[in-house]
């Protein structure tokens, strides 16, 4: 298990709802956290499908 200090980020994410030809695939983009919620500048990680989210989770 990770020591409690690598867990000290805070995210906004961004994503959107639509069609697409596979249905595993998905698109989110991670910003840092500001207290007035914006999503502004460059994503900090930007996520296309299942497998990345869990990996991006396990290595919070």
């Amino acid at each position: 298990m990770k020591e409690p200090s690598s867990f000290g980020k805070d995210y906004i994410y961004l994503t959107e709802v639509s069609a697409l030809e596979d249905d595993s695939d998905f698109y989110v983009e991670l910003y840092p956290y500001r207290p007035d919620l914006q999503c502004s500048g460059s994503p900090i990680k930007v996520l296309h499908n299942f497998d990345e989210l869990i990996d991006f989770l396990e290595n919070l």
